[in-house]
């Protein structure tokens, strides 16, 4: 750690958005988060180096992270690289023992970083930027008006973090023709396939080629190690224990790998998912009633709730889009008698509606996964 002293020109109050004219007034950024896809990220950076590092001879080319924290008489620490040392807290799938080497298919979620061996004071100024894989992020907080909060500060560094980290899901669920594909193909990045396997998916409906062979790929991936592995997560949670013996026999039905046993796990979890939700509904609000809408809206504000942050990998607000469009979609009766296509839904399948040529391994792997991402979200 590298402590300068006293000067003005280290008491930085942000950076200027626009440019201003003398006597004019202008937009400053006080506190931010960029990474580095942003072109603001690097006047920022250039500016930061300018003033903070090159003064001391710290050359950028040696700089792979810093941490900068300007205090109230203007005396800074600057740390460099391995300084300080930063943990981050995770969200893990799965029961995992201390010690245990932890996978990027082990993350459930990325909620904050915190500097372990930095005391920050209320009255500090910050600026923080980092590396992930190839990518850069970069953090500040620089007005005093309100005092420092630093619970805040750690969860905004882990939005930023996380964000680096699963760039992809991101831009795919940015991107509306991507995520309309992926949609009504049944796919949403649920947790349990968000590393390694969803984004080989999501490249495949982006370029339009080698869909059929990702998909084959990835359910073939869901071995009975595997989801044995996944739903043992499940048991001990309540509504999950609860419902325990309907749930294993749709997981039964899916692990024979037959037509008769897909069809089989679809009838079963199909409708099983709105009595997870209205039964959790039950323990949190002490009544069952209410419409789907209502119960649904009630898992994404624990969702969102537990998580700490709507952009999360929970993926709230689009888990709530999926639920509607996907899970609990309306069918046209009308298409009954038509004999017209109609695709696998808690309605459709409770009203015997569906076509039996809906009934796939495909479906039926979807819906595991949706039981599954609900008890990330409720448990």
């Amino acid at each position: 750690m590298l402590r300068r002293p006293t000067t003005d020109l280290y008491n930085m109050a942000g950076f200027v958005v626009d440019t201003i004219k003398a006597g004019a007034e202008g937009l400053i950024m006080t506190r931010g988060a960029v990474t580095s896809d942003d072109p603001q990220f690097y006047r920022m950076i250039k500016k930061t180096s300018q003033i903070f590092l090159q003064p001391h001879d710290l050359s950028p080319n040696h700089v792979i992270s810093f941490l900068i924290v300007i205090h109230p008489d203007h005396v800074v620490d600057i740390y460099l690289n391995d300084e300080p040392t930063v943990t981050v807290e995770m969200a893990a799938k799965r029961d995992m023992a201390a010690g245990t080497k932890l996978m990027m298919s082990d993350i459930a979620d990325i909620r904050r970083l915190r500097f372990t061996d930095v005391e920050l004071d209320p009255a500090d100024k910050v600026l923080y930027c980092f590396k992930v894989g190839w990518r850069f992020g970069f953090f500040f907080d620089l007005s005093r008006p309100t005092p420092l909060d630093v619970d805040a500060l750690q969860f905004s560094l882990g939005d930023l973090y996380r964000t680096l980290t699963f760039e992809h899901i991101y831009k795919t669920l940015e991107s509306e023709d991507d995520s309309n594909a992926l949609f009504e193909a049944g796919w949403f990045p649920f947790i349990e396939i968000l590393a390694p396997d969803y984004e080989p998916l999501a490249e495949a409906y982006h370029h339009k080629t080698n869909i059929d062979e990702e998909e084959a790929r990835l359910i073939k991936s869901f071995t009975r190690e595997r989801i044995e592995r996944m739903t043992n997560g499940w048991w001990g949670h309540a509504p999950f224990e609860e419902k325990r013996a309907i749930l294993e026999a749709g997981i039964g039905a899916y692990l024979q790998d037959t037509p008769e046993g897909f069809v089989l796990s679809i009838k079963t979890l199909g409708t099983e998912v709105e009595g997870l939700l209205r039964r959790q509904y039950h323990i949190d609000k002490g009544t069952a009633k209410g419409k789907v809408k209502v119960l649904l809206e009630h898992l994404i504000q624990k969702g969102t709730q537990k998580s700490g942050s709507g952009s999360s990998l929970f993926l709230p607000d689009y888990f709530l889009r999926y639920l509607h469009d996907r899970v609990f979609r309306q069918f046209d009766p009308a298409s009954i008698a038509a004999a017209a296509p109609i695709q696998v839904g808690r309605h459709s399948v409770a009203h015997g509606a569906a076509n039996p040529a809906a009934y796939t391994k495909r479906d039926a792997l979807q819906l595991i996964l949706v039981l599954d991402q609900i008890r990330f979200f409720t448990t």
